[in-house]
């Protein structure tokens, strides 16, 4: 039984990792006020799917440390998009990003730890980096949370009040 809880809590996380990679990339594209050269037209190529100019645009960005650059590039990278689809080139990525706390990287990142893809599967880790990105008010980590607790995954033991606190 506690092994089909398990199963069930990865697979619930790859819904929602699958489902969240669209509003992540949504709110990866809130982003500075005052846009670094390549910014626009990456974002504008991005927006009409020219996915091989988006990438060309952002990864000079994503090399000289811009946190939501780097995001973007992990997105890509972890949907295939303008490049081979490659979850271990996305984390890589999404670490730099996190690194810098930037709170959908954190989130993506915890997502890739929890389904095991691109990195060895660990629920403590993973946790950690929801709660990083739940703090700052991510909800779908928030949400991810309340999974955890309910389910007792990572380093949290099963908890259904503190699931409850984090589905609120």
């Amino acid at each position: 039984m506690n092994a089909h809880r398990a199963r069930a809590g990865v697979s619930t996380l790859q819904r929602l990792g699958r489902r969240l990679l669209l509003a992540t990339t949504f709110f990866l594209l809130l982003l500075p006020a005052s846009a670094p050269a390549g910014f626009d037209e990456g974002s504008a190529a991005y927006e009409r799917g020219d996915y091989d100019t988006a990438f060309r645009e952002f990864m000079p960005l994503a090399v000289a440390g811009e946190p939501w650059a780097q995001a973007m590039i992990g997105t890509m990278h972890e949907s295939g998009l303008g490049v081979l689809q490659n979850s271990t080139e996305a984390a890589h990525w999404y670490r730099r990003s996190a690194e810098q706390s930037f709170a959908a990287s954190q989130f993506r990142l915890g997502v890739l730890y929890a389904t095991g893809k691109g990195l060895p599967r660990d629920h403590a880790e993973a946790v950690r980096l929801f709660h990083l990105a739940a703090d700052q008010g991510v909800a779908q980590a928030q949400w991810a949370l309340g999974v955890a607790y309910a389910r007792g995954l990572g380093s949290v033991g099963q908890d259904f009040a503190e699931a409850a606190r984090w589905y609120r």
